[in-house]
C-alpha cells in the first residue's frame, strides 16, 4: 500500500516539536517463495501556515521496500522474482517563514530492493530500486519568525519572534552583495502615505554585532533593487537598534553595508536588552 496524504492547514503557526513525527511512508512488499510484492509509494504530506511552520521533529515519505524471494532461482532464469521497490513521495511546506531545525529530519527516500535471502540471487544487475521524492519549501521570508507566547509587550500574551539570517539575495544578476540580513517586508498601496507607524521592539541576548536590527519606510523591496544596475536605494526614515538607537531620514545606502549608520543621530545612546521599546514614527507628506 502507497503511504496516503496529510494535510494540514493553520491560520497561525504549525510546530512540529522535537519528539514529533508526521509518516506517510510507503508499506514494504510481502515476501514469497517464488514471487515477492513490491514495495508501495510514499506518501505527501503538505503543511501550510499563515504565520511560520518550524519544524523540529520528523517528516518522512520514504518509499517501501521491495519483498524478499525466498526460493532459489533455476539455473540461468531470467526472472530471480525479486519485487521492486516504491518511489520516495512529496513533502510540501508553505508559510510566511519556514525554518527546519538542524536536529531535525526530512526524508523523501526511495525504497530499496528486498535484501535477498538467498545468497544464489544476484540482485545487483537488476535496478529495482525506488527514486527519491520531492521536497518544496515555499517561505515569504528568510527570517525565522513565529510567535512567542511567553513574553508580550504593554500586558499583551504574546509578540512576533523574529531571527534573521544572513541570506543570499533571491536576485542579484551583477553581483554586487554576496549576502543580506533579511526581515519581514510590507508593500503600501502606491497611493497609500502612512502618517503614522508604531511598535513595540524588545532586543535579546547581545550578539557579535554592533546593531542587532533596523527598520526602513524606503522606495522598494531589496529583491527589486538588488536588480538595478545601482543597489542605491533611497530611505524615508531609518532606525538602527543595538548598543544605542540612531535614526535619519532621507539617506541612501545599500543592503547590508553599514556605512550610512555612522551618519545616523543617536537618540538613545544606551539600550538595555530585554527590555520593550515603545517607537512611535509620525510621517508629514
Amino acid at each position: 500500500n502507497g503511504g496516503g496524504a496529510i494535510e494540514i492547514i493553520a491560520a497561525n503557526d504549525i510546530i512540529l516539536g522535537s519528539n514529533a513525527m508526521i509518516s506517510c511512508d510507503g508499506e514494504a512488499g510481502a515476501g514469497g517463495y517464488m514471487f515477492a510484492g513490491g514495495g508501495g509509494s510514499g506518501g505527501s504530506i503538505l503543511l501550510a501556515a499563515g504565520g511560520a511552520v518550524k519544524i523540529g521533529g520528523r517528516l518522512s515519505v520514504d518509499g517501501g521496500h521491495g519483498g524478499v524471494k525466498k526460493g532459489i532461482p533455476k539455473k540461468n532464469q531470467s526472472d530471480v522474482g525479486h519485487a521492486g521497490a516504491g518511489a520516495g513521495g512529496r513533502i510540501a511546506l508553505f508559510g510566511q517563514s519556514v525554518t527546519v531545525a538542524e536536529n531535525s529530519s526530512i526524508s523523501i527516500l526511495g525504497g530499496r530492493v528486498g535484501n535477498c535471502e538467498n545468497t544464489h540471487m544476484d540482485i545487483r544487475s537488476y535496478n529495482c530500486a525506488g527514486d527519491n521524492g520531492s521536497l518544496f519549501i515555499q517561505s515569504d521570508i528568510e527570517s525565522e519568525m513565529s510567535l512567542d507566547h511567553t513574553v508580550g509587550a504593554m500586558g499583551t500574551r504574546g509578540s512576533l519572534l523574529i531571527r534573521p539570517r544572513s541570506i543570499r539575495p533571491a536576485y542579484n544578476p551583477l553581483g554586487l552583495i554576496s549576502s543580506c540580513q533579511s526581515g519581514p517586508e510590507f508593500d503600501f498601496a502606491s497611493a497609500t502615505q502612512p502618517s503614522r507607524i508604531s511598535f513595540y521592539i524588545r532586543l535579546g541576548n547581545s550578539s557579535e554585532s554592533d546593531w542587532d536590527a533596523s527598520f526602513e519606510l524606503r522606495d522598494a523591496r531589496w529583491s527589486y533593487l538588488t536588480s538595478k544596475s545601482t543597489i542605491k536605494y533611497t530611505a524615508v526614515v531609518g532606525l538602527v537598534f543595538g548598543k544605542e538607537i540612531r535614526h535619519k531620514t532621507n539617506y541612501i545606502g545599500a543592503p547590508y553595508d553599514d556605512s550610512h549608520i555612522g551618519m545616523m543621530q543617536t537618540i538613545l545612546p544606551v539600550t538595555q536588552r530585554k527590555r520593550w521599546i515603545k517607537v512611535d514614527i509620525r510621517l508629514d507628506w
